[in-house]
C-alpha cells in the first residue's frame, strides 16, 4: 500500500468570550493513495475536530492536492 500527502482546506468555527468566530485553515494529511475523498475527510475530522474550539464545517472541506 502506497501512502501520500494530501492538502485540504476547510472552514471552522471557534468561540471567544461568548462570540462565534469563523476562519479558514489548511491541513496536510498522510493517507493511503487509494483512499476516497470521504475517507480522507473523515480522517481530517477525527484528527482536528474539537467541540467549541475547532468545529469543522464538513461541507467546506476541499482537496487541494496537485497530481503529477
Amino acid at each position: 500500500m502506497n501512502w501520500v500527502y494530501k492538502l485540504f482546506r476547510y472552514r471552522y468555527t471557534y468561540y471567544v468570550q461568548g462570540t462565534e468566530e469563523q476562519d479558514i485553515e489548511y491541513a496536510l494529511l498522510y493517507v493511503p493513495e487509494d483512499a476516497s475523498f470521504n475517507n480522507n475527510r473523515s480522517t481530517l475530522m477525527n484528527a482536528r475536530y474539537r467541540k467549541y474550539d475547532h468545529e469543522i464545517d464538513i461541507e467546506s472541506v476541499t482537496d487541494l492536492t496537485i497530481k503529477f
